[in-house]
Formats: C-alpha cells, structure tokens, sequence
C-alpha cells in the first residue's frame, strides 16, 4: 500500500472545500451598494473640499479662456521655462499664449512643470485619475510640479465609477497603467513630520473648468 504524501493530504482537502462551498454566513449584506454614507453635497464641491484636504492647489474657472489666463499668471509667477506638454488639445489652447512647450523631452531631463488633463475627478477621495492612454505617466513621478485641466463634467463619485467609465471608454483595449494622484509627494520621518518626497510631484494645480 503507497503511502499518501502531506501534500496529496493537502490537495484532497482543497478539491474537498471546492466541491463543498459553505453557505454565505451574511446573506443580508448588500455587496453591490456604496460603503459610502449618501449626502446631497454637489460633486465638484466635495471634490474641491476633499481635494484641498489632500493639499492639492486648486483654481477654479467658469471657462477654459479663464483657465488658460490663470495659468499664464501663475507661470510668470514661478518663472518656469521648462514646459512639457503631450496633450496636442491643450497644447492647440496655448498656441497664441506666447507660452512654449518643449517638444523634444527626453526621459531624465529636467523640467519644470508638466501640463496634462485627466481621465476623470473622483469626489469621495479629491483624488485625480490619469492614465497611459491620454499622458506620460512617468514624467508624472520626474517633474517637480504637475498642472492639471479638468472638467466639472469629468468628477464621479467614488472608485466604481471610475472603472465603469473605463469600461464605457475603452471597452477591451483598456490603458495599460491607470494612476490615482491624491496629493502632491510627501514622505514621513520617524518623527511623523511630513517633508516632500522624493518621487512624484511635491506641489499639484489643478485648473478645474465649470464648462459644460
């Protein structure tokens, strides 16, 4: 008579658990439901509120013409020259700006600020959803500074939404990498004091456009 192995022991037990599935212990419990509690707040200002908790910057303009002076301020005001933008929408707004993008970038170099829109808002979380199908992800995490566009229009509620927009968007060819930015890069000491870390963007603007 073979002797049964420990692990023959251990398979026949899990084809056992397989073939005999325990009864759902919470058979009351709503999986399918928000773990949210349900408020009447307007979308944007939940995102605005839980997105300033996250110590992102925040600007809000009733239109892209307003965005796009308010950016023109605000680079003046930090005096940057080293521009990247990928996104040939936004790059077609700046064309009578003055403003200048580099065009060549490689991977490494330095920049200032890297200009980019979003996938979409999400409003529990102040959270920013990007992705590869729409921007470079990893110059996200080499520049110092990373300026937003959004639209009121592109906020959700939470994370489900987000992956059903996803799902609606893209169908099968889905991004390849998908990115939640909750604030710009911080890193803690020993002595839980919040410093900017050394990866990713340590300040984040978000122009957030009320355009229909």
């Amino acid at each position: 008579m073979s002797e049964i192995t420990s692990k023959e022991i251990l398979l026949k037990r899990v084809r056992q658990a397989l073939a005999e599935k325990t009864k759902n212990p919470f058979p009351d419990v709503e999986l399918d439901s928000s773990v949210y509690r349900e408020f009447d707040t307007d979308l944007a200002v939940e995102f605005a509120e839980n997105y300033t908790l996250a110590k992102g910057s925040f600007v809000y303009n009733v239109h892209i013409f307003e965005a796009i002076d308010n950016f023109i301020s605000l680079n003046e005001n930090k005096r940057w020259t080293k521009l990247v933008c990928k996104d040939d929408t936004l790059t077609k707004r700046f064309a009578d700006t003055g403003i200048e993008f580099q065009k060549n970038h490689k991977s490494g170099d330095f920049i200032d600020a890297f200009v980019i829109s979003c996938e979409c808002l999400v409003s529990k979380t102040g959270s920013i959803v990007i992705s590869t199908k729409q921007t470079n992800i990893e110059l996200t995490d080499e520049s110092p500074c990373l300026v937003v566009f959004g639209y009121t229009h592109q906020i959700v509620r939470e994370m489900k939404d987000v992956f059903s927009l996803f799902k609606n968007r893209y169908g099968n060819n889905s991004p390849r990498f998908i990115k939640w930015l909750s604030g710009p890069s911080v890193e803690n000491t020993i002595e839980m004091m919040e410093l900017p870390g050394f990866r990713g963007p340590v300040e984040i603007y978000l122009f957030l456009i009320d355009e229909k």
